[in-house]
Formats: structure tokens, C-alpha cells, sequence
């Protein structure tokens, strides 16, 4: 077999590898949000052991983390100009109010438990918006981004938190000094035997401690848990819903709205990646604990994942080097017959 030969050979692979790659990944792109979620997750995740990192503040966070965060300015200059046209930007609540009583009356002014366009809303100042309007639209990331952005408005800090298959946020209580879980699509909260709020870490481990608590849910009329108990649903029914706990490690999301915007004639999944790997859209911090069960399978993802982008970009390295070696080696032979015809 000559080297030519051998060099189509390779280079029919390497390409059928490469369509292969891409073939994945703009099927998972349209076709399977979840598998490009969790592989998306996998490569900008980091894990702790340790149960209290969940629990320090916004400062600890941005020292050991780079938690990123809106200014104040930032958040003013977005929302001020939507205040006319977006009544949840108009509530009147008071300077003695708790930081409970604003995440609830925040929640309460634009959750109707969501509806249709999961994940469509074009940008943040839409979703702020359409989420409210008719019987509700969106779902939990959708809850979760609005509640980020009115937090840092009406004067609350704020992050998302999430579990196997659903978001939350979580609020910093001044007056508890501590992180309150809070589930904004369906106007939820937890507390102990004692009435103390709860945040998702405690609430996982009064899942699995056996511990006793309550829902409370602080919706209208809209939120089926005013009158349902919310261990019906899947999203609660059992500790294992529970096992893993994420942190998303900022609340940036004015930020993430204006890059979005800059991009946004690339697919969402593409502006999703361009964001995370330009460090505008933060990353995430994984519960790898006792019990956990998501944190080995990432695991195991990223080592694919990073092992079969790694091999295709070294074996297409390969083959431009073969390729300009032989185109070379052909040159020199082609200048070297031309040479020889001289002479004769």
C-alpha cells in the first residue's frame, strides 16, 4: 500500500469521526436538550465534600469560587427603563418589610406556576415580560432567572439551586443570617418542626435524616399546592429527589442577557457554550457526598468527553501533518523530474 494510500485512509476516518462528533452534537442540540445539558454541566462543574460550603455567603463564594454577580448600576440601567410596561417592577414594598416577605411578594408578583415556551423566551427583558402574562408561561430556569433579576432589584441577594431535573433559588435571609430555599415557579418554601426556614441543603438532609418538616407554599390561586400537597408531585415524593445538589456559582444574569444579546445569531446551545467558556455565564458547584449519585456519572462524562475531543483533535492534527508532508515530499518530486528532463 503506498503512502498515499495509506494517508486517504487515515483521512476518511478522521472525517468520518469528525461528521460523527458534530452529527452528536447537533442532534443533542435540537433533539436532546438533556444530553447536552448534562454533558454541558459535566465540563464546568466542580465538586465539594463538604456540606457548609453551601451555606457561606455571597463574599466567601466570590473569594473561593469567582461567585459572579450584576451591580447595582448594571441592574438599574437594565430594569429602570422596563418599569412602565412590567408591573412586577412597580411593587410598593416596604423598608421595614422582612427579606421573606420580599421573596415571597417577588414570587407572588409574576409566578402563575408557568405554562408553554419552556427555555423559548428570546431574552431576559421577555421573559419578564410574558411570564406573567395569561394563565403563565415557562418553567423552572425561566422562574428562576426572573426571581434572580427582581431579587437584585427590589434588594435581595439571590442564586439558583437546583436538583435532578428542576431549578430552585435560594435567597440570603439578613434577619435568619443564612440561605432560604424558595421554589418560585411553584411558590414554595420549607421549614422545620420548629418553624425555622430551611435552605436545600437542610432540606436534603431533613430528606434523608427522617427529620420532620413542611411545604409552605405562599402562592395564589394559580399554584396547585395551595390545595395539593406538594409530596404528590415527582419533583418531591422521595429523598432520592434530593441526592444532588448544585449550585450555580453566580446570579449575573443582566450580564448573561447583554452577551446573549451580542450573539444571538447563534443557537441557543452554541451561545449557552460560548458563554460558559468566555467565563460570562458561571459555571457550577456539585454536593459530592453521601448518597449522591449525578457527581460520579459527570465524572465519567467529562473524562469521555475530554478523552474523545482530545482524540479527534490530535488525529486531525495527525492528518494535516501527513497531508503537508506528502504534499511536500510530491513538490520536491515533481521539481526534481522536472530537473532531470532539464538535463537530458
Amino acid at each position: 500500500m503506498t503512502e498515499r494510500n495509506v494517508v486517504r485512509k487515515i483521512a476518511v476516518a478522521i472525517v468520518a469521526a469528525n461528521l460523527a462528533l458534530a452529527g452528536w452534537l447537533a442532534y443533542a442540540a435540537w433533539r436532546d436538550a438533556a444530553a447536552l445539558m448534562a454533558v454541558r454541566q459535566a465540563l464546568f462543574t466542580t465538586y465539594t465534600s463538604d456540606r457548609n460550603t453551601f451555606a457561606v455567603g455571597v463574599g466567601e463564594l466570590k473569594r473561593a469560587y469567582g461567585f459572579k454577580t450584576d451591580s447595582s448600576r448594571e441592574v438599574r440601567e437594565f430594569l429602570a427603563p422596563l418599569e412602565p410596561e412590567i408591573p412586577c417592577l412597580r411593587l410598593a414594598l416596604p423598608d421595614t418589610m422582612s427579606d421573606r416577605g420580599r421573596a415571597t411578594s417577588i414570587v407572588r408578583a409574576f409566578s402563575k406556576e408557568g405554562g408553554p415556551g419552556c427555555g423559548d423566551f428570546r431574552n431576559l427583558e421577555q421573559a419578564l415580560i410574558m411570564i406573567a402574562r395569561d394563565q403563565g408561561y415557562g418553567c423552572c430556569s425561566d422562574h428562576t432567572e426572573v426571581f434572580l433579576a427582581l431579587a437584585s432589584w427590589y434588594g435581595l441577594i439571590a442564586r439558583e439551586v437546583h436538583k435532578e431535573g428542576h431549578s430552585f433559588a435560594e435567597y440570603y435571609d439578613r434577619q435568619a443570617r443564612k440561605w432560604v430555599w424558595i421554589d418560585p415557579e411553584y411558590a414554595l418554601m420549607a421549614a422545620d418542626a420548629g418553624g425555622a426556614y430551611l435552605s436545600l441543603m437542610e432540606l436534603r438532609q431533613h430528606y434523608y435524616g427522617g427529620e420532620a418538616f413542611r411545604f409552605i407554599c405562599f402562592g395564589t390561586a394559580y399554584h396547585r399546592f395551595t390545595h395539593e400537597d406538594p409530596r404528590t408531585m415527582a419533583y418531591f415524593d422521595a429523598r432520592e429527589d434530593f441526592a444532588d445538589i448544585i449550585m450555580t456559582l453566580g446570579n449575573n444574569v443582566v450580564e448573561q442577557d447583554r452577551f446573549d444579546r451580542k450573539v444571538s445569531f447563534l443557537p441557543k446551545p452554541a451561545r449557552q457554550l460560548l458563554a460558559l467558556v468566555s467565563g460570562v455565564q458561571p459555571g457550577y458547584l456539585m454536593y459530592d457526598g453521601p448518597g449522591t449519585a449525578l457527581a460520579p456519572r459527570y465524572r465519567t462524562l467529562r473524562t469521555v468527553v475530554v478523552t474523545t475531543v482530545s482524540a479527534v483533535a490530535i488525529a486531525d492534527a495527525v492528518l494535516l501533518l501527513a497531508f503537508v508532508r506528502a504534499r511536500t515530499r510530491r513538490r520536491r518530486e515533481s521539481a526534481s523530474k522536472v530537473g532531470e528532463r532539464a538535463i537530458v
